[in-house]
């Protein structure tokens, strides 16, 4: 019945009833259109409604302040080079923005990257200069952060870091005056505990962020901590806190709200609908924070080639919400960072403090970025060699500037100046968070290469030139084509001896300039490559022959020599050099040398495995003999007894400690990751070596060990076995700085789709816990902290990484020249990824994988030692890891030049005291004799002071004024920020100040638990008699009172420029690092002595200040003698004044501690015994024989410029015979200039003396663990949790209202439809038939 109903319904023919019909559906539909559009419009409002009802509950009804940034986010390399992106996209975006920002002064832009900006600036007229100069001083246009480029911050050291944001820096203070005051770091793919602790001390006060672990940012929009002070180092504690804020999604503008992307214009007829979507999203962020501010990014990458739409159609939405504000309770306004936290510094709010980093990176479950620390690893390697090349020429450019009073050489300082700008800014473009990470496309990779070699050619130019300025200071002589320069700055250095082809050549002395930027003597392994002949030898600066050593070059022969062929090729000629700090000295190579003198060849053994277990060695005689392979010197003995042939077993011989070790090389096989990602699915280990050769000589033995004999290039294919060999070296050196560790160096190339890494499994336990650094200090790296994958468990790790067995006090350390990734594959092993090359994209917008090709060569530097001991040699060696000396060859010099070092110290300095850098800033105001240029010096306190390290903090007190040679002082000193552009006590007092929550030290699961920070129940600071922190009147009082001291200084300063000064104090705290400019001057009556002084004792007021002591010789063997002041000849009396050392705990009134001599190292082969008596044979270059009581004569002539000969000194001088001792003679007897006595410095530490040094160490690591556990236990008492009225309640998306809503238009549209069928079918119903029609 219910169907015949419905087809009655349908085809009846009364009229009544279906006409009725129609009129109705008719009305419904016309009624509903209305309906739905108010209900449509409704339905979005609903989603504002539940949006303001949440912000209503947190702020109370308080109106919200918008604060809309401008930015447009720049990438100088990434899919394009950087030219191609400034020409198609950045040229246009500024031009536009500019325009803009002239029609409307309440418009404002953030602007960051300075390397593109220099480039617009240069093309702009001076009117239109002057146009931005005005929107800068009004504030319409704002430099953020104002580094060359936005670093990378897992793969950049402090110093990189520096220098490209001291170049953007420089720029911006040349052109505007300006100093920026926010660090704008949104897009490097995680943040390192570095940046709060660096940007603190360049003077920001902000640090904004985006890119953390995608569980940690959700935990922050929960608990409100999006905003925090970020504690950046442990040991400086205050020092390093900053205020950070997290961006609350992306530094991308809000969804729909971009009007160069494809999306809904805003019209007057949408204005209302549109502005309603823009508020709701501005609600649902400021729930995530604690104040009724809110900074909202307008921008994305290249964004604004549009600005002028881009800011009409915001206007449009900014003029209509402000008309409403009442209503809608919220502002809109455009502003720059710094107008954002300057309103909320005046806000009475406190927020958590944070310790740690914010590394691993994950955008998903799936996705952890820990892939990109390793990425191109040649290209890291090559960056850290041009940056050491560049800090080279800096500190050569300097001591230029200072004798450029004095020297007559054509080159101008302006000319250097300029080309070591360019340096530079061409190197500090690759740190760069698509550069360094090697993220970019093959073409810009390309690029990124070209421009590190044009840093690194300009640099050797300055070195070079520098060298040239500062040796015509004391010769007028000597001109540019005299020391015409054959090679600079190669590692090692390249000679081709056939270019020297007549007997006059083969006759000369070639220099070997050898420059040294630390501020530490460098003793170094130093290595010439070529076909040298069998007569070479190396003369050191008194012109004297050292021990040196010829073997064939390994890693670079291995596949295509035979050790058995006679003719070897291609040898490395080596030898110990010391340089003294900021300086530099010359040795001399000769290849026309007396048999006595020449280098010794090293043996050469090709080594199996023999059947009988041990090893047969066949030398290049074919004589066979039966050994064990084990590589050692005075600290370790390093074993070989696995038929791997890799090492099982390490000995320190100074504490009598064995570590079981072995080394496994492998590979991880992944088909989804790319450049950024890792996805290991499998992993592979490899045991087949068939290349072996031992090499054993006077100064180094050496293994190599390789996979295959390589048959012409590498196809790369997958399943292809590539060419892969490892070299182990231990140098015959009883100084720690060369032979304190086992070098492992690497020739890899790695297959497609394959990670390749190295793997040290030992007997330590260490529950999977490693440590890697920041490039300053070290991180406790805890396994399984987001889950046990691979991926999920790889850190940073810039300079080291180490492991630690806490119950037998031991440490295995890995220092490595570049970047890489490291990991924990099980209980006392540790792993480093050395290489990756991946074909497929990880969808992270390159669009291409990481096809690398090119060979690894790389050395790492391993040391196994007690923990103290182990922890202070790491941060001594990782500063001079990267910072090889520097070697320049030139042609011989004028037979009358005797001048063969300088160093602008006459002392080391502290031994835990780095210059990480000594570069000239600006021109010297005054042409006045001998008036320098400014010089800006940065000096960092490597000792950690944390809760894992197992030494006590120790500050360092010294007056570099003291350790100036005597002919320079110091005019004009103060103290900076870090960038040097503005003085630390002008803008110490003008920094934001932020109101912290009590400190407690976060659970590094943070991001898991509940309590993510902890504060005070009652909301308020500790006291002060709690003895922990400070109350605020406290706070308040000691600020004024510094106010107050401040202020009297500077007047009685007067701030006068040319104040002359006697001293320049430096006070550092553990792991603090402070910034000076200085003006240094020379004296008028410059000399060559005074240019080249004796290294005298310090004084008694000196060793206090600065808690250093020197030996001098026995009193029993000195005496006075009167000599011409030839350069020559005061280097010969040089030999007998000791290096200056630092005693590590000697008490300021202490006197200085006699310690024995050290022995000769045992580890010295037999072939150095039989060198004649001519010959040196220590571990390290030895005195040239001393003269009678006749004055001593220069190196080449007695003739010297009148002024030198003109007058006399005394000086003392060691007697000795005439020949150079034996072998069998003490060391005291035959130590040399380049050679340091013994001292109490761990950093020149003999075998012995590090013995006793060990047994203190041990006593204060147990005093410090006693301090440790009772500090661990009173601060558990202070842990508290959040309260859970703390936590923010978001109210349901949904509620009843609007689902009734909806309900309501749904019913409508229903009945509609339903009408317009019925309507159909009862019209083809009541149709006449066709035939009707034709009738």
């Amino acid at each position: 019945m219910r169907v015949k109903g419905v087809k009655q319904l349908l085809t009846g023919r009364s009229f009544p009833v279906w006409a009725c019909i129609a009129l109705l559906c008719c009305a419904i539909i016309l009624c509903s259109f209305p309906v739905a559009v108010q209900s449509r419009s409704r339905s979005r409002s609903s989603s504002y409604i539940v949006a303001r009802a949440a912000y209503r509950k947190e702020s109370g009804d308080k109106i919200l302040d918008v604060y809309v940034i401008p930015h447009s986010h720049l990438t100088p390399g990434w899919l394009r080079t950087y030219t191609e992106y400034f020409d198609r996209q950045v040229s246009t975006i500024l031009t536009s923005v500019v325009e803009e920002l002239m029609q409307d002064e309440s418009r404002r832009f953030s602007w960051a990257e300075i390397s593109f900006f220099s480039l617009w600036w240069a093309q702009q007229s001076d009117p239109r200069k002057d146009v931005v100069r005005g929107l800068v001083s009004s504030g319409q246009l704002e430099f953020i952060e104002g580094g060359w480029v936005q670093h990378d911050e897992a793969n950049t050291e402090a110093e990189e870091m520096l220098r490209q944001v001291t170049e953007g820096h420089e720029f911006l203070m040349q052109e505007f005056g300006v100093r920026p005051r926010i660090a704008w770091q949104i897009d490097p793919f995680g943040h390192s505990s570095l940046s709060p602790t660096m940007f603190s001390q360049l003077g920001m006060d902000v640090l904004v962020g985006n890119r953390i672990h995608f569980r940690r940012k959700g935990a922050r929009r929960s608990d409100k901590s999006l905003e925090f002070i970020w504690r950046g180092s442990p040991s400086l504690g205050e020092k390093s806190d900053l205020f950070t804020h997290i961006l609350y999604n992306h530094y991308s503008a809000i969804k729909g709200f971009d009007w160069e992307d494809p999306t809904q214009r805003v019209t007057d007829e949408n204005v209302e609908l549109r502005s309603e979507i823009f508020i709701q999203k501005c609600f649902e962020r400021a729930t995530a924070y604690r104040h009724n501010l809110l900074m909202v990014p307008f921008g994305d990458d290249f964004k604004f080639q549009k600005a002028r739409l881009q800011f009409s159609q915001m206007d449009m939405i900014k003029k209509f919400v402000n008309e409403r504000t009442d209503d809608y309770r919220i502002r809109i306004r455009y502003a720059t960072p710094s107008e954002y936290f300057d309103a909320l510094a005046q806000y009475d709010v406190e927020f958590p403090t944070f310790q740690g980093d914010f590394f691993p990176y994950a955008d998903n479950e799936n996705s952890y970025w820990t892939g990109y620390y390793t990425t191109r690893p040649t290209m890291k390697l090559n960056v850290r060699e041009s940056d050491s090349a560049i800090s080279s020429a800096e500190a050569l450019l300097s001591i230029a500037s200072v004798v450029d009073h004095f020297s007559e050489s054509t080159v101008k300082l302006s000319d250097l100046k300029s080309g070591l700008t360019d340096a530079r800014r061409n190197n500090a473009l690759f740190f760069h968070h698509d550069g360094i990470t090697g993220t970019a496309k093959s073409k810009v990779v390309t690029d990124y290469y070209n421009r590190l070699l044009n840093a690194e050619e300009l640099s050797h130019t300055v070195v070079e030139q520098s060298l040239v300025k500062i040796l015509r200071a004391l010769s007028p002589e000597i001109t540019e084509k005299t020391l015409e320069f054959l090679v600079t700055g190669e590692h090692p250095v390249r000679i081709d001896p056939s270019a020297f082809k007549t007997a006059e050549q083969r006759a000369g002395l070639y220099p070997l300039l050898l420059s040294n930027p630390l501020g530490w003597t460098r003793d170094q392994l130093v290595q010439l490559r070529g076909e040298f002949p069998e007569d070479v030898c190396i003369l050191d600066s008194s012109g004297e022959p050292i021990l040196s050593q010829l073997s064939p070059s390994l890693l670079t022969q291995w596949r295509t020599t035979d050790p058995s062929d006679s003719k070897i090729g291609e040898l490395m000629l080596s030898f110990f050099a010391s340089v003294p700090p900021v300086g530099f000295r010359i040795y001399f190579l000769s290849f026309d040398c007396p048999h006595e003198m020449r280098a010794q060849p090293a043996q050469v053994f090709d080594v199996s495995v023999s059947s009988e277990g041990g090893y047969l060695l066949r030398s290049s005689s074919d004589d066979r003999s039966s050994a064990e392979l084990v590589l050692e010197n005075s600290f370790l003995q390093v074993s070989f007894t696995d038929e791997q042939t890799l090492p099982t077993l390490i000995h320190n011989k100074l504490s009598d400690e064995q570590l079981k070790f072995q080394m496994k090389l492998g590979e991880y096989s992944q088909k989804k990751g790319g450049a950024y990602i890792m996805r290991p699915e499998g992993y592979e280990e490899h045991s087949a070596h068939e290349v072996l050769r031992l090499v054993r000589g006077p100064l180094f033995d050496e293994l190599l060990s390789a996979n295959v004999h390589p048959r012409g290039e590498p196809s790369f294919a997958r399943d292809e076995a590539l060419p892969r060999a490892v070299r182990f070296r231990v140098v015959k050196s009883d100084i720690p700085e060369m032979g304190s560790f086992l070098r492992i160096a690497y020739d890899i190339r790695v297959g497609e789709d394959k990670e390749f890494t190295t793997r040290f499994y030992t007997d330590m336990k260490t529950d999977r816990v490693i440590f890697t650094d920041n490039s300053l200090e070290s991180i406790r790296r805890d396994f399984g902290v987001f889950d046990d994958k691979t991926e999920q468990n790889y850190f940073p790790a810039p300079r080291s990484s180490f492991i630690r067995d806490s119950s037998r006090s031991t440490q295995m350390t890995v220092l490595t020249p570049n970047a890489m990734g490291a990991h924990s594959p099980a209980d006392g092993a540790l792993e480093l990824m050395l290489h990756r090359h991946l074909m497929r994209d990880d969808g992270r917008g390159l669009g291409e994988g990481v096809k690398d090709h090119s060979p690894l060569r790389s050395e790492h530097w391993l040391q196994f030692a007690p923990t103290p001991l182990a922890e202070r040699q790491r941060m001594l060696l990782a500063a001079r890891l990267n910072k090889p000396l520097a070697v320049s060859v030139a042609h011989s010099l004028p037979q009358w030049f005797s001048a063969t070092q300088f160093s602008l110290l006459k002392h080391d300095l502290p031994q835990q005291v780095a210059l990480l850098s000594f570069e000239t800033r600006h021109q010297a105001a005054s042409a006045e004799s001998g008036a320098g240029d400014i010089i800006g010096a940065r000096f960092v306190n490597l000792w950690e002071s944390n809760d894992h390290s197992p030494l006590p903090p120790q500050e360092a007190r010294f007056d570099f004024a003291a350790y100036l040679i005597g002919s320079l002082q110091v005019d004009e000193a103060s103290r900076t920020v870090l960038s040097f552009n503005n003085e630390w006590d002008a803008w110490k007092p003008t920094a934001r100040q932020w109101k912290s929550e009590a400190f407690a030290e976060v659970p590094r699961t943070e991001f898991l638990n509940d309590a993510v920070f902890s504060r005070d129940d009652d909301d308020r600071q500790n006291t002060d008699e709690e003895g922990v922190f400070i109350s605020q009147a406290a706070l308040d009082e000691a600020a004024e009172a510094e106010a107050d001291e401040r202020t009297a200084a500077h007047q009685k300063r007067g701030r006068q420029l040319l104040a002359h000064l006697t001293t320049l104090p430096v006070h550092l705290t553990p792991l603090e690092t402070k910034a000076f400019q200085l003006r240094l001057s020379a004296s008028a009556t410059f000399t060559q002595k005074e240019l080249f002084p004796l290294v005298r004792p310090l004084s008694a007021l000196e060793q206090t200040n600065t808690r250093s002591q020197r030996r001098s010789p026995p009193p029993e063997r000195q005496r006075t003698l009167t000599v011409q002041p030839s350069t020559a000849a005061l280097l010969k009396d040089n030999v007998n004044a000791a290096r200056v050392h630092t005693s590590r705990a000697t008490p300021a009134s202490a006197a200085p501690a006699s310690l024995p001599a050290s022995a000769t190292p045992a580890s010295l082969s037999a072939s150095a015994a039989s060198v004649p008596a001519s010959s040196d044979t220590s571990s390290a270059s030895k005195q040239p024989p001393l003269g009678s009581t006749e004055p001593a004569k220069p190196l080449f002539s007695s003739t010297l410029p009148a002024a030198s000969r003109a007058s006399s000194s005394s000086i003392p001088v060691q007697s000795s015979s005439s020949t150079l001792p034996s072998a069998a003679t003490d060391v005291t007897e035959s130590r040399a200039f380049n050679q340091p006595l013994p001292s109490t410095d761990v950093n020149l530490l003999s075998a012995e003396d590090l013995r006793r040094e060990l047994a203190l160490l041990s006593i204060e690591e147990e005093r410090l663990k006693r301090r440790l556990d009772a500090h661990s236990a009173g601060r558990s008492t202070q842990q508290t949790t959040v309260p859970d009225a703390w936590r923010a309640e978001v109210p349901p998306k949904g509620s009843f209202l609007p689902r009734l809503e909806i309900g309501i238009v749904w019913l409508i549209y229903s009945a509609a439809i339903i009408g317009v069928v019925i309507f159909v079918f009862r019209t083809r119903a009541l149709a006449p038939p066709a035939s009707k029609l034709n009738v």
